[in-house]
């Protein structure tokens, strides 16, 4: 059968529902107010509430489905993305978002795999989201471990250190006027490639444990908040931005190394003259355990 959506709008409104359809599922959903006058049958679904949103219908709301691919270049990497949204009734901004991106780096010759789904508003005004990702090589800048640490010679790529990353991860958030709320999990797998002509392969023979090269499995819950309130959400001029998390991460593969991570950031946008601002930034984070 097909679904069929009743608003009833303001004042007072008839329905006699008389449908019959085959199959349990009900296709005939009537939003209002109050159900006084309506005459329903088993092919009825009731949506009874004074959420303004839910009972009123503008046709102009109404947005097609959109999916495409692009392609975004940086200093020194290119990115390619997939994205797909599709539309969901009184779902804001869309009902689900999927999005797939492949970026690989040109100088450091990594590549990198990140997908990501969004159910906006699946548990009443909060959404859900799952996603998980890749780094095939991830590739970070490894000068040796502590600050004592001394370099002889500066050359980027011999400092280069490569690793094989794999991550999962879910979880809920929400918007409620300026702030933002994130709950969530993630599982990753990490294991460092200790190439010959790199730096890592000095650290290893200098005192470096290879524990260091086995492959490490973590779990972490993360709690994320944040504030803005500035004159625009990307390329802001003015107003106040201020973001709190808290995570623990459970070293899977060797418990006595979990740790907790605590972090907070504010910033403050001052305009001094026409397109010309002053952003004031403190923050700060600590580990608690090794």
């Amino acid at each position: 059968g097909i679904l069929v959506r009743i608003i009833g709008g303001g004042g007072s409104d008839v329905l006699e529902d008389s449908s019959a359809v085959a199959g349990s599922k009900k296709l005939t959903h009537v939003y209002d107010n109050e159900k006084s006058g309506f005459q329903t049958s088993s092919e009825t679904r009731l949506h009874i509430s004074n959420d303004s949103v839910l009972n009123t219908y503008n046709y102009k709301t109404f947005e097609y489905d959109k999916k495409g691919i692009g392609v975004s270049p940086g200093f020194v990497s290119l990115t390619l993305d997939y994205g797909d949204k599709r539309h969901g009734w009184k779902k804001d901004p869309v009902g689900v978002e999927h999005s797939v991106k492949f970026k690989y780096s040109l100088n450091r010759g990594a590549f990198y795999i990140d997908y990501r789904t969004t159910f906006y508003q699946l548990f009443g005004k909060w959404n859900a989201f799952v996603g998980a990702g890749a780094g095939i090589p991830a590739v970070v800048n490894f000068f040796g471990v502590g600050n004592e640490s001394s370099l002889e010679t500066y050359d980027r790529s011999y400092f280069r250190l490569r690793s094989h990353e794999y991550y999962g991860r879910l979880g809920v958030n929400r918007s409620f006027g300026n702030s933002h709320l994130e709950v969530g999990g993630s599982y990753e797998t990490i294991a460092i490639k200790a190439d010959d002509d790199k730096y890592i392969k000095e650290f290893m023979s200098n005192g470096g444990s290879i524990y260091d090269l086995h492959r490490k499995h973590f779990i972490t819950t993360d709690i994320i908040y944040k504030y803005q309130n500035t004159d625009h959400p990307i390329v802001p001029s003015k107003g106040f931005r201020f973001m709190s998390a808290a995570a623990y991460t459970y070293n899977l593969s060797d418990a006595d190394r979990s740790f907790t991570r605590l972090s907070s950031d504010a910033v403050v946008y001052i305009p001094v003259v026409k397109f010309i601002s002053l952003a004031v930034r403190v923050g700060g984070a600590t580990n608690i355990g090794d």
